[in-house]
């Protein structure tokens, strides 16, 4: 695989050439993605991730920042992709309002609304389907019911937003955190207190009449998915329906919490904490992949391979995307020409660690040969981005680079 990117006078070259496993779900290869992301989807032929930002790839290997023009309190807790955009939401949690954003290439972004909730709303997450984006979270019953009912926002464009709300209750509190839509049945899903943990989930066929399951069979829900004919419900454990009325368990062992569930290329993919990865090709029997990543809170399909994205909770945070096929990151971006008192051109450079790396460069292309510029060994570890410099460069001159290991 060659990439080409011109900027400026600048073009950058890297190539890689590894088979894949025979089974593209048997390796998951990290890569670096910036601070600590929350959700990810595909679509416009594009991964976005959000977070502290919003972040974009094009392939799944290479990602690229992009700042909220003003901060985010909470941070962007949820993305999808339906009827040719993407929109993503802001919990409400501190800003007393949930913004949403929208964009219809992923790169860039604009505020489109305030969601028109009650009193302290908490969106958690958005999804698409049926035509049609949902909005889920819970707000506080009135002041005289301790509390908190469901909430389900939806829209069609993310611009214009229908509100639906659970009942007012006194002394119990429901909360929504996933939604998906499957053979013409919504079904939303959380969890509830009344006094103790039991599993919520709410399921409409016109978006307006939300019907509570009796009986639902775990605690926890945090993640919904529908792929060949089910529902899948995922969480404290695991469940599927045919219909998202009456659901049958399908416990895994004690593994842990999972986060996320989705469907594609015949395979279903869960995601969660710590350090899980499950695939299954029948939503019944899984399989666990190995991975570092201390938590994984989001997952998709895309281009033919699942991401999953997360991150690491040590002294110093990080994101990540974890993504099948087991083709390693090597990225090299421009950052431009230094000051002309530290002249040369600045390249970031993020790949695997454990490797040595030899950044090239060429004043022509075809070329007959490569002059190298600079060495790198990379220790084992994480893969955080490391600045690169070609101190002779100059723009003057147009120059072509490429990384190549060893």
């Amino acid at each position: 695989m060659t990439l080409t990117l011109p900027l400026g006078a600048i073009t950058l070259l890297f190539g890689i050439c590894l088979g894949r496993a025979a089974d593209p779900l048997d390796t998951w290869a990290e890569r670096c993605v910036g601070t600590m992301v929350r959700d990810v989807a595909y679509g416009a032929g594009l991964f976005v991730a959000v977070g502290d930002a919003f972040y974009s790839s094009a392939d799944g290997v290479c990602w690229m920042r992009q700042a909220l023009a003003a901060p985010s309190v909470n941070g962007l807790s949820g993305v999808a992709y339906g009827n040719g955009r993407f929109v993503v939401v802001e919990s409400g949690a501190w800003r007393r309002e949930s913004r949403v954003f929208i964009s219809p290439n992923g790169t860039a972004w604009q505020p489109s609304a305030t969601m028109p909730a009650g009193e302290l709303p908490v969106i958690d997450r958005v999804f698409f389907g049926g035509g049609t984006f949902l909005a889920v979270g819970q707000e506080p019953n009135p002041s005289t019911a301790p509390g908190y009912h469901w909430l389900v926002m939806t829209s069609p464009d993310g611009l214009s937003w229908t509100r639906h709300s659970g009942p007012t209750n006194s002394g119990e509190s429901y909360y929504l955190n996933a939604a998906t839509y499957g053979n013409g049945v919504y079904v939303a899903g959380g969890w509830c207190t009344n006094p103790t943990t039991q599993g919520l989930a709410l399921v409409s066929t016109n978006l307006t009449v939300w019907v509570p399951v009796t009986g639902f069979p775990f605690s926890v829900v945090n993640g919904l998915g529908y792929g060949k004919g089910r529902f899948i419900a995922v969480g404290s454990s695991i469940a599927t329906s045919s219909d998202g009325v009456e659901w049958t368990n399908h416990s895994v062992g004690p593994l842990g919490r999972l986060a996320a569930v989705t469907f594609g290329g015949e395979s279903f993919a869960a995601v969660g904490e710590p350090q899980l990865i499950l695939s299954s090709t029948d939503a019944v029997h899984w399989t666990q992949h190995p991975t570092r990543v201390d938590g994984l809170h989001g997952v998709t399909h895309g281009n033919g391979s699942f991401v999953a994205i997360g991150g690491y909770y040590t002294d110093h945070p990080r994101g990540v995307a974890v993504q099948s096929g087991g083709r390693p990151q090597v990225c090299l971006q421009a950052l431009g020409l230094g000051p002309s008192w530290e002249p040369g051109v600045r390249l970031l450079l993020t790949a695997e660690h454990g490797h040595t790396y030899r950044l090239q460069s060429s004043p022509q292309l075809p070329t007959a040969s490569w002059i190298d510029v600079s060495s790198i060994s990379l220790p084992p570890g994480y893969p955080d981005p490391v600045r690169l410099i070609d101190p002779a460069a100059s723009d003057s001159h147009q120059r072509f680079y490429r990384v190549v290991s060893p």
